[in-house]
């Protein structure tokens, strides 16, 4: 298994990469034509900045309404939740998802102090939402749209990035495939292959 302290040794000898974190553009200005899928990163600010974020919401629906992949861990699927189909009803009607759940946040402690409850939100908007045990992995795939429930679904998720986009010939397997225990320089190497990663950080999120 490769250590995160070798996959950073890795990232620092990439100049392309580093130029490319270093230079980070705004998500209004990210084109449907430049970029074959999307990466959403959870940690919890996805419930403030992304559920009601409108430049979010028109890349969303721009973006699936080109076929485009997405891709979506932890709290990230709440970027989903106001997002509209072509037929003007929610877009996560109907399809299986995943999110942090209901009791995971309980544990955290965290129930009285968010915005609202994805797993709660995603079913009230008519998702086929997916629970199991708390804390374990849990990665779903509806089409398009791929989610994981919490951290322990990252590397579920990062496989079903690889091979979806391997099937539809985005991106070539190989590089990859050493890369499983280590999501961010998955992301990272992926600003190579036309995939956008998109995240709203706090003071304890890192890539």
């Amino acid at each position: 298994m490769r250590t995160k302290k070798v996959e950073k040794k890795r990232f620092y000898k990439d100049n392309i990469l580093i130029d490319m974190v270093a230079h980070w553009q705004k998500i209004s200005n990210i084109k449907e034509t430049d970029y074959e899928a999307v990466f959403y990163l959870g940690g919890h600010g996805p419930l403030w900045g992304l559920a009601t974020g409108k430049d979010s919401i028109q890349l969303i629906e721009t973006f699936y309404n080109h076929q485009k992949l997405f891709f979506f861990v932890f709290h990230a699927p709440a970027a989903l939740v106001n997002v509209k189909a072509i037929n003007g009803e929610p877009l996560v009607k109907g399809k299986h998802l995943t999110g942090f759940s209901n009791t995971e946040e309980e544990v955290v402690q965290l129930t009285k102090v968010l915005l609202f409850l994805l797993e709660g939100e995603l079913t009230k908007q008519g998702a086929h939402y997916s629970k199991g045990a708390d804390w374990e992995f849990n990665a779903k795939q509806d089409v398009l749209l791929i989610t994981g429930r919490n951290p322990s679904s990252s590397e579920a998720v990062t496989q079903l990035l690889v091979k979806t986009t391997y099937r539809r010939g985005i991106v070539s397997m190989l590089p990859f495939i050493i890369s499983f225990q280590t999501l961010e320089m998955v992301l990272l190497s992926l600003f190579k292959n036309r995939v956008f990663a998109f995240s709203i950080l706090d003071k304890t999120d890192r890539i």
